[in-house]
């Protein structure tokens, strides 16, 4: 920075000042001396923060009491909240609390015993010690455990009360005893089983008014909702899980060949070996699915047969001792960009049909790598929905399937056959 200082010696103090003239004053003559470090001055600049934070501060609080004191232009918002009624309570704790006190009676846990055959490990040179002459097969009682829930079925006219649970639960059984929680058991029979959904009927005989509950409309179930799950996992009795409907209408296939469970809801809350058979109940107390299977490659991936498919099960099990399930007999898969770049064919929606069975689809025409884009009035986007709609339907059914066949798309008249119990895809 340079600095110039006056010559002191030719610079007036105002004390010393002279009248204005016309005389003109010698320009000052300016002295070239040594230069001096400037300094700041500090008591300046403090003095100038000090009045800048008191004006601020004072604007600032003069805003703010204007503005807390505009009543009428204050905005409030409400946000939206659920609608969880039982009783007075509106709080999800206490509806799960009063579900578990609701339900829990009708809850039972089931004992199975069944007979399986021990094969020797060692072969038949121990056959004499073990008095096995001729090679008799060995059996063992086998025991296991799972859930279950007592319905009153609305079918029935005399009253019986059913249990509703897994056929794997109850599969081969040859004694089946249900624990209440009010410490009574009984034994009872198998009524009838679908294998095609494993859901399995059971009824004590001579038993009636047993604790009871009522099915709910599955289709009416949200993503998110609250559910809580009441079962026997591990003979651990009347143990609740807590969590929320995580997914509708999952289909899932199985690798022995069955047909795949269809319309299936996926849930966190815990299911463990034998809540099996046990109920997944909403907050207003209703059975809304069948716990049947876990993910035992994650945690917190459940899945439950949904009551409305358990319901109509029930009903025509007590009925007629059987369900008819209708079919078309293909196997396929939603169609993809994979698929249409691998058979260097254009993409459309649909499901792709990979194989064909002997029954009514190939009655009907249908080909090996059709694709199906319609059943009805009704356009199919993925193979999932194709079997849900399929599943809704009665055998015997007609129905029109819009296909594309090579590019170009045919209408198929199909008449929907009755599905095998243990069909070999």
């Amino acid at each position: 920075m340079f600095t110039d200082e006056f010559d002191i010696e030719n610079v007036q103090t105002i004390e010393n000042a002279q009248p204005e003239t016309e005389q003109v004053s010698e320009p000052a003559r300016i002295v070239n001396q040594p230069k001096k470090p400037s300094t700041p001055n500090w008591g300046g600049i403090v003095a100038l923060v000090l009045v800048c934070s008191l004006v601020f501060g004072g604007v600032g609080g003069y805003l703010g009491y204007k503005i807390g004191n505009l009543d009428k232009t204050t905005v409030v918002i409400n946000q939206p909240t659920p609608d969880i009624k039982i009783g007075d309570n509106n709080v999800i704790y206490d509806a799960t609390v009063d579900v578990v006190n609701k339900v829990s009676p009708a809850v039972v846990a089931i004992m199975v015993d069944s007979v399986q055959k021990v094969e020797n490990p060692y072969g038949g040179i121990f056959d004499d010690f073990f008095n096995n002459r001729g090679n008799t097969p060995q059996y063992r009682v086998q025991k296991s455990s799972g859930s279950g829930f007592i319905i009153k079925a609305p079918w029935a006219n005399n009253g019986d009360s059913y249990i509703i649970t897994n056929n794997h639960v109850v599969d081969g059984a040859t004694k089946i005893t249900i624990h209440l929680l009010d410490k009574r058991h009984f034994e009872c029979k198998i009524v009838a089983v679908d294998r095609i959904t494993d859901v399995a009927l059971l009824k004590v005989e001579g038993v009636k008014d047993l604790p009871s509950v009522e099915f709910g409309d599955s289709v009416s179930l949200k993503v998110g909702q609250p559910v809580v799950a009441i079962g026997n996992p591990y003979q651990y009795e009347a143990t609740v899980t807590t969590g929320v409907v995580s997914a509708l209408a999952r289909n899932i296939s199985m690798e022995n060949g069955q047909l795949p469970y269809v319309g299936i809801i996926q849930t966190d809350a815990a299911i463990n070996p034998g809540n099996s058979g046990g109920p997944l109940l909403t907050l207003d107390g209703k059975v809304i699915g069948i716990n049947f299977m876990m993910d035992a490659r994650a945690q917190g991936i459940g899945f439950a047969i949904s009551s409305n498919t358990a319901s109509k099960v029930a009903e025509d099990l007590i009925k007629y001792g059987k369900v008819s399930w209708p079919y078309l007999g293909i196997s396929g898969t939603t169609m993809s960009e994979d698929i249409a770049r691998q058979f260097g064919i254009k993409f459309i929606e649909g499901a792709y049909v990979a194989e064909v069975d002997d029954g009514p689809a190939k009655e009907g025409g249908m080909l090996r790598a059709d694709i199906i884009t319609a059943i009805g009035d009704k356009p199919i986007k993925d193979f999932d929905s194709l079997l849900l709609d399929v599943r809704s339907r009665k055998v015997g059914d007609k129905v029109t399937l819009t296909i594309n066949r090579k590019g170009k798309e045919q209408k198929l008249e199909v008449i929907l056959g009755k599905a095998p119990t243990n069909p070999n895809r």
